[in-house]
Parts: structure tokens; sequence; C-alpha cells
């Protein structure tokens, strides 16, 4: 065998040694590729079990907290009627404290810590924790009431400048409406919002929708047709995410701006009343929730906490149950029910829900800008 022929044998061994080696490469960067990959979505899987989680214990949290209050609910029921003459000298009281076991329970990202609460209060207290006497909420359109003679901190200041457009323009003056059911939805609109829409449609019943800026952002055609439909839409949050909307009074405006600008872009009507996620108070916001507040109330907005929660935040719920905890709405009292559009049980229980009160003789509406505020006790 000449040198020629060996060169090119060699050459010839080289080059399928190479291509062999190239397809080990090429097999073994795959097989890494698709193990990365699994354990991306175990990574993912696992942050959202995690974030279930923190959700379901601000929950037992919230019914821990709230569960004390049963006894004293059954009480202010039976004495509404005496209450009911403080109603007479304020009319228009707006302030409706939400109270008791039921109001305990926050969505699966609502996971609210309700505090204390007074059902009996008729008047409505003003973010400084005094009553407006006519009843009505002081200082909308960017006064919301806080004592001008308060001298306000450089901080505050900062934040009162940004988003100098976000105001409400409701002008609040809410009555009382003893057996009225307030059917509101949480962290839609969602790939079941169109069935629960034409529920409340065949039932004749309008209800509230708090929506999250993300969801929005993926329906905007059920929002639309929510809002020509006359039920109210709401601002709940961006994000969802309550470390990055608590971490101060700047960042909870920016969140809720989105979404607040997302549903006048896309219904064009700008929204007047809002749910903190979790509720007015809850574990992540303990810090901040008296500055959100009075700075939302200054801006003209009102806030629903509520006073009966459907439990379809927690991930044993049933039809069943979700029927049964829905329907605790008192004929004494508004009944603000929480409940949520992303949740198969509700939307499957929600006909049932409706007949319930209809049979006892409740009526329904809206939160609109007659509606007592329904919220949690503040931290003083």
């Amino acid at each position: 065998m000449d040198r020629k022929e060996s060169a090119r044998m060699r050459r010839g061994i080289l080059t399928a040694a190479a291509v062999v080696l190239i397809a080990v490469l090429a097999v073994t960067a795959f097989a890494l590729g698709m193990r990365a990959a699994k354990a991306q979505v175990t990574i993912d899987e696992l942050t959202d079990k995690v974030t279930a989680l923190e959700e379901e214990i601000e929950e037992l949290k919230a019914e821990a907290d709230a569960g004390t209050q049963d006894a004293s609910d059954d009480a202010a029921d039976a004495s509404d009627d005496q209450e009911g003459n403080a109603d007479a000298a304020d009319p228009a009281g707006s302030g409706n404290d939400a109270s008791g076991g039921d109001a305990a329970q926050a969505d699966d990202k609502d996971a609210a810590a309700a505090g204390e609460a007074d059902a009996g209060d008729s008047g409505q207290q003003s973010a400084s924790g005094t009553e407006t006497g006519d009843g009505t909420q002081e200082g909308q359109s960017g006064d919301s009431g806080q004592d001008s003679s308060q001298p306000v901190s450089g901080d505050a200041a900062s934040y009162q400048s940004i988003y100098p457009d976000m105001y409400a323009t409701a002008v609040f003056d809410p009555v009382r409406t003893p057996g009225t059911v307030f059917l509101t939805f949480d962290d839609g609109p969602s790939s079941l919002t169109d069935g629960i829409l034409d529920t409340l449609d065949a039932y004749g019943v309008k209800a509230t929708f708090f929506v999250v800026g993300n969801q929005v952002a993926s329906h905007p055609e059920t929002l639309k047709r929510a809002a020509e439909s006359g039920h109210t839409i709401g601002v709940h949050t961006t994000s969802h995410s309550y470390k990055d909307i608590y971490a101060s009074v700047e960042a909870y405006l920016t969140d809720f701006y989105i979404t607040w600008d997302k549903v006048h872009e896309i219904t064009g009507v700008y929204p007047q009343v809002f749910r903190f996620p979790g509720g007015s108070v809850n574990t992540y916001n303990k810090d901040v929730c008296v500055d959100i507040v009075n700075e939302m109330t200054r801006r003209g907005f009102v806030y629903y906490d509520w006073n009966v929660s459907a439990g379809d935040a927690a991930g044993n719920h049933t039809v069943e149950s979700v029927l049964a905890a829905a329907t605790k709405g008192s004929l004494n009292n508004e009944s603000v029910v929480l409940m949520h559009d992303t949740k198969e049980a509700t939307a499957a229980a929600l006909p049932s829900i409706i007949q319930s009160y209809a049979d006892r003789g409740f009526t329904f509406s809206p939160i609109t800008s007659g509606t007592r505020q329904v919220k949690f006790s503040l931290p003083q």
C-alpha cells in the first residue's frame, strides 16, 4: 500500500471517528437539555406549590383571626334593630365592617387576615378613623377626608404626586340596604367567566368583578362583555404578587394604576372601586396598609372586603362546600360574598347560590356608589 492510499485510509478513519464523536456529543447535549427542561418544569411546579401553600396558610390565619368573632356576630345581628336607631339619625351611614368567620376566607391569591371587625357599625369611618357625620365618604375626586391640618410627610408627598390622573370621579352616597346580596368575583376574567356571565344573565343578576390586569390582557372581550352587561368592574391587582404589591405605597399605586388604566382602555370606563389582594389587612401589608388606605381614599377610591366567603380558595373545596359557605348571608345586613371566577366548583354552584338567596327573599345588586362599605378593621 503506497503512502497516498495509507493517508486516505487514515483520513477516512479520522472522519468516521469525528462523525461518531459529534453524534455522541449531540445525543449527550440533547439528553442534558431534556433534563434541564424537566428540571425547570419541576422548579416552576414547586414554585407554584409553594405559592399555593402560602396562600392557604394565609387563609387559615384569617379563619383563626376572624373565627373568634362568630358569637359577637350573632349578637350583632340580634341587636341590629336597635342599631337602626343610629341609622335613622344617619340614614346614609356607609360603614359596614366585615365580621365573623365567614369574612375570613380569601382566594387562592386572596388570603386575608381580616383582623377584628364590627358587624353593627352603621357609620363609615374615614381613613383617619373618624366618622363622616353625614354618612357619605368625604373628599371624592382627590380629597379623602384626611385632616388637612395634619402635616404630610416627605414620603407621602412623593407618592401623592405620582399618577396625577388616577382619581375616582364617582360621588359615593351609600345607603343601608339590609337583605341585599353583592356577589363579587376575584382574579378573573378567566376561561370560566363567560359561563358565569351566562348564569348571571339567565337569572337577571348583576355582580361585581374585581379583575387582575394580567388576566384582563388575556380576556379583553370577556371583560368588555361584563362591563356592557351592567356588571361593576373593580380593580383587584395586576401581578397578584403580595411581596411586590405591598413593598411600599408606591409599589401598590403602580400595580393598581396598570390595571385601572387597562380596564379603561378596553371598556371605556375607569374603575371606581377596588379590593385589596388578600383583603385590606393581611400578613403582607400590615406595615403599609394604613398608608395605602389613606392614599387611595384621598384619591377618592373605595375598597370593599367581604363578610361572606365561598371558601373556594381552599384546595379541597367542592361544589357542595362552595354552595354551603356562599349562602350564609344575613337578611339583617348587606352580604358581600367573596367568590372567584377562576374556580370550576364556583361556576357550577352559582345557579344554586342565586336560587338559595332568591328563595329566602334576598335581592341582588352590583357594588355601586350607593353601596355601604364592608371593610376589615385597620390596625391602630
